[in-house]
């Protein structure tokens, strides 16, 4: 998901060759925006959705 314009969400910076970002096409400077469905607004947000 890209957001470059808002900059809004987990920016990411690197993506780790086969593994399932890549498959997903997910590149390095794309912004991660939501994780099932709860809104990422920066890495505080992504920290607790992930638990």
């Amino acid at each position: 998901m890209k957001n470059k314009k808002n900059k809004i969400g987990h920016l990411i910076t690197h993506v780790q060759p086969r593994f399932i970002a890549e498959e997903q096409t997910i590149e390095a400077e794309d912004y991660l925006l939501e994780i099932n469905g709860q809104t990422i607004e920066d890495v505080f947000d992504y920290r607790l959705s992930s638990h």
